[in-house]
C-alpha cells in the first residue's frame, strides 16, 4: 500500500508518454543542425542549395523549371493528420508537401504553398502539378507564414498562421512522407515543422488582438462605406447619412468572446457603434450610443436593452460579447446588459458604426473560451537507425522528367522502427504554442 502513489505517478508518466507518441510524430525546430540533416532528404535540381542552420532550413531553388524539395521519410503514415510549418520568404511559391510518395516515374502528393496575398493548394502527378484550389485571406502576411493542413479522409482544411482559409476534397492520395516544397525562382526559410496524427475542423482558430498601433489591415476587411483610419493606435471610423461600417474577421466561429474599447468623438446622440456577428446572411448587432443605451438587435430593427451606469474613464467603454452554447451575452463595463439566442456557428465577427457617426475603438480582442494556448506541443525527437551515402546522377525529377547524370543529389534517411529505435526521446517538458 506504501508504494501506491509511486505506482500511480508512474502510470500518470506513461500515460503522458503514450499520449505524446500518440499525437507528435515529428517535429523539427533546427536548433541541432546535425539532427536536421539526419532528418531530412535534400532534392536540389539544375542549381540551388539547402542549408540547416541558424534556426531555419533555408532552400534556394534557382533553377527554371523544377520544384526544390527536403522530405521526411514519415516511419508512420496515419490518413488522417495535421501538418504545419513557417514558410519565411520575399516570393511567391513555397510551402509544405504531404501525401508525398516518390518512384521511377515521378512524385505525387498534395502542395499548399503562400503568394500574392493568398494560398494554393496542388496536387502533384507524374508529369504534371494541378491547381486545386486558391484563396485570398487578409490573414496571409507578406513574408513570414504558418501553414497548417488538417486532413481527415478525404477532405483537408488549410490554415494560414492559425486561420481558416479553405477546405479543398481529393482522395487520389491517402497518405505518404512530408516534405518542405519551393517552386523555381524562389528561395525560402523554414521553421517550426510539425506533423500531428490529430485533425482540426474549420473553428479551429488562433486568438487574435489588435491594439490598431500597427499600420495595415492584417486579418480584417472591410465592408460597407465610411473611412476608416488606424493612427495613433486607435481605429477611427467615421460614417455620414445613409453609410454602415463593418471592420470584420472573416472565419468560423463556434463559442468566442469579443472585446474592445470605444468612445464616440462625433455624431448625434442615437448613433450606434460596437459588435456584429453574421450567419446565415443575417447579422446581429449588440451596440451602445451617446445616450448611455444599450442595443441587441437584428438586421431591420433595434431595441433598447438597458442603460450603462456610466461611462468608462475619459468616455471610454468596455464593450464585452461572449457566445457560449445557444447564448450571446453582451456586457459594458462588466455589466451584462443584454442577451440574445446565439447560432451555431457565424462566419464572420467584428466591429460595427452605424450612419452618422465617429467613432474611435481600441484593445480589441477575440478569444477562444478555452484559453489562446489551448494547443501545446512537446518535442519529440526519434532516433535515426542509417543514413546512406549521397546518390548523384537521379535518372528522373520529381516530374518524372529525365535528368542528366550529375544534375542531382539526394541524401537518403532510414528512421528506426524496430526495437530500440521506436523509442521517442523527450527533450522537454515545456509546452510550446503551435500558433
Amino acid at each position: 500500500m506504501g508504494n501506491k502513489p509511486a505506482i500511480l505517478f508512474l502510470i500518470l508518466i506513461v500515460s503522458f508518454i503514450a499520449d505524446v507518441r500518440a499525437v507528435v510524430l515529428f517535429e523539427d525546430y533546427f536548433s541541432n543542425e546535425s539532427q536536421s540533416i539526419l532528418n531530412w532528404t535534400g532534392v536540389i535540381n539544375n542549381g540551388g542549395s539547402i542549408g540547416y542552420g541558424g534556426g531555419c532550413a533555408a532552400i534556394d531553388n534557382s533553377g527554371s523549371v523544377n520544384s526544390a524539395m527536403a522530405i521526411h521519410n514519415m516511419p508512420l503514415k496515419p490518413p488522417d493528420f495535421t501538418f504545419s510549418g513557417r514558410v519565411v520568404t520575399d516570393d511567391p511559391g513555397a510551402g509544405i508537401i504531404f501525401c508525398l510518395s516518390r518512384s521511377s516515374v515521378g512524385t505525387s502528393g498534395y502542395a499548399v504553398v503562400t503568394g500574392e496575398g493568398g494560398v494554393y493548394a496542388y496536387k502533384y502527378s507524374p508529369g504534371e502539378i494541378s491547381e486545386l484550389h486558391s484563396e485570398s485571406s487578409p490573414f496571409v502576411r507578406k513574408k513570414d507564414n504558418l501553414i497548417s493542413v488538417s486532413k481527415k479522409k478525404e477532405r483537408m482544411t488549410v490554415f494560414c498562421n492559425g486561420y481558416f482559409v479553405f477546405t479543398f476534397i481529393d482522395s487520389a492520395y491517402n497518405t505518404g512522407d512530408i516534405g518542405l516544397l519551393v517552386q523555381p525562382y524562389t528561395s525560402a526559410d523554414f521553421d517550426d515543422i510539425q506533423f500531428r496524427e490529430e485533425t482540426y475542423d474549420s473553428t479551429r482558430y488562433a486568438c487574435f488582438s489588435d491594439d490598431f498601433s500597427v499600420p495595415g489591415n492584417y486579418g480584417w476587411i472591410f465592408s460597407g462605406s465610411g473611412k476608416l483610419e488606424r493612427e495613433e493606435g486607435f481605429l477611427g471610423i467615421v460614417t455620414s447619412t445613409h453609410q454602415k461600417a463593418y471592420y470584420g474577421l472573416h472565419i468560423p466561429l463556434t463559442d468566442f468572446t469579443l472585446k474592445t474599447d470605444v468612445s464616440f468623438s462625433g455624431g448625434d446622440s442615437s448613433i450606434l457603434c460596437g459588435f456584429f456577428v453574421l450567419s446565415d446572411s443575417v447579422r446581429q448587432f449588440f451596440c451602445i450610443n451617446r445616450r448611455g443605451e444599450c442595443a441587441s438587435y437584428s438586421d431591420g430593427g433595434d431595441t433598447v436593452t438597458g442603460y450603462l451606469d456610466k461611462a468608462g474613464p475619459d468616455g471610454w467603454n468596455n464593450l464585452e460579447l461572449n457566445k457560449e452554447s445557444d447564448s450571446l451575452i453582451f456586457s459594458v463595463n462588466g455589466t451584462i446588459m443584454g442577451k440574445a439566442d446565439g447560432k451555431s456557428l457565424y462566419e464572420e465577427a467584428g466591429l460595427f458604426v452605424s450612419s452618422g457617426a465617429a467613432v474611435m475603438f481600441d484593445n480589441f480582442r477575440l478569444t477562444d473560451p478555452l484559453g489562446c494556448n489551448n494547443v501545446t506541443a512537446v518535442r519529440v525527437y526519434r532516433q535515426i537507425s542509417g543514413v546512406q551515402e549521397s546518390i548523384a546522377g537521379l535518372n528522373a525529377d520529381m516530374l518524372g522528367r529525365k535528368l542528366l547524370s550529375g544534375k542531382a543529389s539526394m541524401l537518403l534517411v532510414k528512421t528506426g522502427k524496430s526495437g530500440s529505435h521506436k523509442r521517442m526521446r523527450l527533450r522537454a517538458f515545456g509546452a510550446r504554442s503551435i500558433d
